[in-house]
């Protein structure tokens, strides 16, 4: 992938909107889109299209600046799951924890788990 398209998926899960959404709202062909992702490059005026439905710039969407960030959301994705035969049962402020995560939206779910991932490396 490019870091085009890795920035791309990065707004789309962002924003909790999939590849046909964005056709349906800018007007691009799902064609277009599903080329992009197979090494094919959107015109200047898709592009312009495209950072200003997601309130970015092209530059941002075609440069490395924020791909640190990205990447570290890909990486908690890739961690496996939790065997639940190992699992402990919550505390209070576990319970807590939880019901006000779920009450989130889900960029901020997104920017609370970056911060605890950065939490535990700290110590």
């Amino acid at each position: 992938m490019s870091v085009f398209t890795d920035k791309l998926d990065f707004l789309l899960a962002k924003n909790c909107i999939r590849r046909a959404d964005l056709s349906r709202a800018t007007l691009i062909p799902e064609s277009s889109i599903r080329n992009w992702y197979i090494g094919k490059t959107p015109s200047v005026e898709i592009a312009l299209k495209i950072a200003k439905y997601f309130g970015v710039s092209v530059e941002w969407l075609f440069s490395d600046a924020g791909m640190q960030e990205i990447n570290k959301i890909n990486e908690l994705k890739k961690q496996p799951e939790l065997n639940l035969d190992e699992v402990q049962p919550l505390t209070f402020q576990e319970n807590k924890l939880i019901e006000c995560f779920r009450a989130l939206d889900n960029r901020d779910k997104n920017t609370i788990l970056l911060m605890a991932q950065t939490l535990e490396k700290l110590e």
